[in-house]
């Protein structure tokens, strides 16, 4: 009996108020002549892929070598993973990058005198190029302009080879030929900034340039290792998506 009076009790008050039954079943939906507008964030886990152009590549050379600074551009491919919150317009973050390069420079410095030709070319390359950073944006509605920078490591591969021919009325010619390869790795830092757009729900494009540059660990007189340093400028384009936030 009293539980039947207390589901009495309860659906009288709710037809009593109108008001009140409907703002306790509906109050996810808007009132009339009212809309919800869902707001993208860029809160959440992102991976993505990128594309872009090493305009820089530049491979620095030992002064011992008297050679010059050596250009090496090319196309790069990799991949990048971040971790994004979003409070209000600002955004923070961490993420990782990795990046394949697949520019090569060479120098090649010749000699020659009393019958001989002396060559020596000098190539340098970075193989490929990792990153983690962290990253700070300004939203803009759908849109953010953003910094990042951190540190940066990286595989590089120096050659080097030489030709020496030599011919003697006499005796005829000589021609020798030695061919050197080595590799070694690299730690300095990369930073940059760039803009990002969501052009569908849990995708985003975004364009940037970056700077980095590494410092080789391997300081070898080896004529193999000529370099020093390396400084590259990319400019990338990439597409993320967003798995969860």
């Amino acid at each position: 009996m009293k539980i039947q009076f207390a589901v009495a009790a309860a659906a009288a008050l709710l037809c009593a108020s109108p008001a009140g039954a409907a703002d306790f079943y509906d109050r996810s939906r808007p009132a009339a002549g009212q809309t919800y507008v869902l707001t993208p964030t860029w809160s959440g886990f992102h991976v993505g892929a990128h594309l872009g152009y090493d305009a820089g590549g530049t491979f620095t050379e030992k002064p011992t070598f008297g050679l010059d600074p050596i250009e090496a551009p090319g196309l790069i491919a990799g991949v990048h993973a971040e971790f994004l919150r979003q409070w209000g317009s600002v955004v923070f973050g961490i993420g990782a990058d990795w990046s394949y390069f697949n520019g090569q420079g060479s120098v090649t410095d010749t000699f020659s005198g009393f019958g001989f030709t002396n060559t020596d070319t000098y190539s340098e390359r970075l193989r490929w190029m990792g990153s983690a950073y962290l990253k700070a944006g300004y939203d803009l509605g759908g849109a953010m302009i953003y910094v990042k920078g951190g540190p940066a490591f990286g595989a590089l591969e120096s050659k080097y080879s030489n030709t020496f021919s030599f011919f003697d009325p006499f005796f005829g010619s000589f021609n020798s030929t030695y061919d050197s390869i080595a590799r070694s790795y690299g730690v300095g830092a990369k930073v940059g900034g760039g803009l990002a757009w969501m052009f569908a729900p849990n995708w985003s494009m975004d364009i940037s340039y970056e700077y980095a540059w590494l410092n080789r660990l391997d300081f070898s007189d080896d004529f193999s290792l000529a370099s020093s340093d390396t400084h590259h400028h990319l400019f990338k384009i990439g597409v993320a998506r967003k798995l969860f936030n």
